[in-house]
């Protein structure tokens, strides 16, 4: 490091100790731009001034010069470390040097880590490294970079683990966009390393593009794990009988990761769970389809406000191919609230796969339904020729063979009745049709007022209405943080009666205006659409008591769902905010004759 460069170092650090922890994040950003490196640096000076709280003394500020001295001499072909025999140098990165290196003792190819000389300086920040990094090698999952050995050999800390022959999601992605399948390829394979690593209590904290290789069988290894959280401390020591599960926290506004896939509050610097890794890896399933980042801006501090306060562009907007559901699965994944986010790398892989499953079925129907060009041989056009000239002297073979083909087409036609005569039997008699009622438990939501004072919801008077109907009744409360739409799923609805405003915020007052409602919307629109290319099969109804143009939000919904033609119907029930209920007998008429229409009951 250059005397400038150190002077740089000192400047920042000390201006952003002036601040409150809270603030430094934003300052950061601001001060250091997009040179990740410098801002590396100063945090791990603020690090080490949080941990120590004596970091201004003079033995401890020229302690610290030392930690940010890397040797930056590359390691020649030939030299050996341990067991390792250097075969070439591969990169270079924040957080040491990598070599390709030959194992002498196993006769095997591997990468070389060498960690920078500061972590000698840190016995506990090194210990908990390698209680991180052996939990990382016993999980012995298919995508997961695996980790061989540990160790030191003059004065040096290293790390053992498998050389990849591929190529990194990042160099893929600066081709272009991935297709469709690659993509989700390898959002499968990431989403099963990061479920494995958080069943064993390890939070990456830092996947991005870089992070995954793609090998050239088309296997995605996840990097880094354990190493991603190498530069950071606790403020207080822990025991050294600590499990390895225990998840390491940054320092109070300490910062750690790369910008543009920083979750809301990584990028506040706030204590992280694995829902940290999942928002990261909506970043990068959106950055694979589109080439482009969701949050991004001409700096890192513009980045950091785009991350806390704004949307990413629609996927749809980039490509109509893209479908309905993986941007559903990409929008639960960005989701701001942790709360609202998928809870587990495990929910997040089912979805994908269910996904891809479903495409992989509509791809083989599709294959299987394709007309196949019509080919005639020399020979097949021989014979018609023949038949056509023993056709014209044989009169008598003619008729024979119009009423042999007459005869054939009625049998074939009575069969198709008969077929789906039977399969109306199947479908209509044999199953009875489920009905889920999707209604929010929140008082001021529930139109009648008698039904409001007895703790009723909506559900319960649609039941009423539907009770002696040929039909299995399920009821399912909502709310803004409601997640269950695999369950729903599962029951195989055919129709799902849906109230307009069962996923607004019970804390709000109604006001279909109101920026809450529209968050409201948005989540049931999101779920509509989802459901409805979850089960090809479900109806839809929804109510609600608000004024408006129902059929124009219906066929802006089909427009933008094109599965949902012909599903979705939308009511209003009439009275408005104040007298609209469902005990009035008009009101119950109209709902019970809908449901009857779309299920086609008598």
């Amino acid at each position: 490091m250059t005397p400038e460069r150190w002077q740089k170092v000192k400047e920042i650090f000390h201006s952003a100790l002036q601040r409150q922890p809270a603030e430094r994040s934003l300052f950061l950003s601001q001060a250091c731009g997009d040179d990740e490196s410098l801002r590396k640096e100063v945090e791990s000076l603020i690090a080490s001034h949080e941990k120590t709280g004596k970091f201004i003394d003079a033995p401890a500020y020229e302690a610290a010069a030392e930690l940010l001295v890397d040797e930056k001499s590359e390691l020649k072909s030939g030299q050996t470390i341990a067991s390792y025999e250097i075969i070439s140098f591969i990169s270079r990165g924040g957080m040491g040097e990598v070599y390709l290196a030959q194992d002498k003792r196993l006769g095997r190819r591997v990468a070389l880590k060498l960690l920078p000389v500061s972590f000698a300086k840190d016995a506990d920040r090194l210990r908990r490294f390698e209680q991180e990094a052996r939990a990382a090698s016993a999980l012995n999952h298919p995508n997961i970079l695996t980790i061989f050995e540990i160790g030191k050999a003059d004065s040096r800390h290293y790390i053992a683990t498998e050389f990849i022959e591929g190529e990194t999601l990042e160099q893929r992605i600066a081709v272009g966009p991935l297709k469709l399948g690659e993509t989700l390829d390898v959002a499968e394979q990431s989403a099963s390393a990061l479920s494995a690593a958080h069943g064993a209590g390890i939070v990456h904290r830092d996947i991005k593009p870089g992070n995954i290789m793609i090998r050239r069988d088309g296997i995605v290894k996840v990097l880094d794990f354990g190493l991603a959280k190498l530069a950071q401390t606790q403020s207080s020591r822990s025991d050294p009988d600590d499990s390895t599960r225990a998840l390491v926290k940054t320092c109070s506004g300490v910062v750690m990761g790369t910008v543009a896939y920083m979750s809301p509050e990584q990028a506040r610097g706030l204590a992280l769970d694995a829902r940290t890794d999942i928002w990261s890896l909506g970043v990068v399933i959106y950055q694979m389809l589109t080439s482009s980042a969701p949050f991004s801006g001409p700096t890192s501090s513009d980045t950091l406000v785009s991350i806390l306060e704004r949307e990413p562009r629609s996927l749809n907007t980039f490509s109509p191919e893209i479908p309905e559901a993986l941007e559903w699965i990409v929008t639960k994944s960005l989701t701001k609230d942790c709360d609202d986010r998928y809870q587990t790398a495990r929910e997040m892989l089912t979805d994908l796969r269910r996904l891809k499953q479903r495409l992989s079925v509509a791809a083989e129907l599709e294959r299987t339904v394709a007309p196949q060009p019509a080919e005639s041989s020399d020979a097949e056009r021989a014979t018609s020729a023949d038949a056509a000239v023993i056709a014209s002297s044989r009169p008598r073979s003619k008729r024979r063979l119009i009423w042999a083909t007459l005869l054939v087409a009625m049998v074939a036609l009575a069969s198709a009745i008969i077929w789906k005569g039977m399969a109306y039997w199947f479908n209509h008699a044999a199953q009875t049709p489920v009905v889920v009622l999707m209604d929010s438990p929140v008082p001021d939501r529930v139109y009648d007022p008698e039904t409001r004072k007895n703790g009723g919801t909506n559900a319960d008077d649609i039941t009423d209405i539907l009770r002696d109907l040929p039909i299995v009744i399920e009821k399912e409360n909502t709310s803004p943080l409601w997640h269950r739409e695999d369950q729903i799923l599962r029951e195989k609805p055919s129709l799902i009666v849906i109230h307009r405003s069962c996923f607004a915020d019970a804390t709000v007052g109604f006001d279909p205006q109101s920026t809450a409602m529209q968050v409201a919307d948005k989540k049931l629109e999101s779920f509509l659409g989802y459901a409805s290319l979850g089960n090809p099969t479900t109806k839809f109804l929804t109510y609600t008591r608000r004024s408006g143009d129902q059929a124009a939000w219906v066929s802006d919904l089909e427009k933008r769902f094109p599965q949902l033609q012909d599903r979705l119907i939308a009511v209003t029930v009439p009275g408005g905010a104040e007298r609209a209920t469902f005990r009035d007998a008009e009101t119950r008429n109209m709902l019970r004759q809908q449901v009857k229409s779309i299920l086609g009951l008598p």
